[in-house]
């Protein structure tokens, strides 16, 4: 999967901190893992931001995703048929306690729509992703986020 790198390339940004420190140590406490990062940072020859890269290189991906070859097997029916206003609705209600994506869409409001508005909002969305088999480069990037812990720094 390709991931687009959305933190800053600088030690002392807090976005990076807690990302560096989420991959050294992720059961440990906050001062310790800050404790092993500055160790590993100063045994290290390189720059600050060589010590980023390494890290993100290992990893996340940041290679542009390969094509998938063709499929080679048997049509699967039951695969290839468009989502149902059925389907969306049972997605919506296990989405519901789901944190905000991006978009701050708040997943509830989709929740209390009616049926039929679903199905206006479905339509397009099948005519246009699904039965082209299209997928917009956007979907494909992934935004790494901390969601914070009760009663943990």
């Amino acid at each position: 999967m390709h991931c687009a790198i959305k933190f800053e390339e600088k030690l002392g940004v807090p976005k990076t901190s807690k990302l560096l420190r989420a991959w050294i140590d992720q059961n440990g406490t906050r001062t310790a893992s800050q404790v092993l990062l500055n160790k590993l940072i100063h045994l290290t020859e390189w720059s600050d931001k060589e010590f980023i890269k390494r890290l993100a290189d290992k990893y996340l991906s940041t290679d542009p995703p390969e094509d998938q070859p063709e499929h080679k097997g048997e049509p699967n029916e039951d695969l290839d048929r468009p989502v149902t206003t059925e389907e969306l609705i049972a997605q919506l209600t296990l989405i519901k306690m789901a944190a905000l994506d991006r978009t701050r869409l708040q997943h509830e409001k989709l929740f209390n729509l009616d049926d039929d508005t679903i199905a206006h909002l479905v339509e397009p969305f099948i005519l246009q992703y699904w039965d082209r088999g299209f997928i917009p480069p956007k979907w494909n990037k992934v935004e790494m986020r901390f969601l914070p812990k009760p009663n943990k720094d």
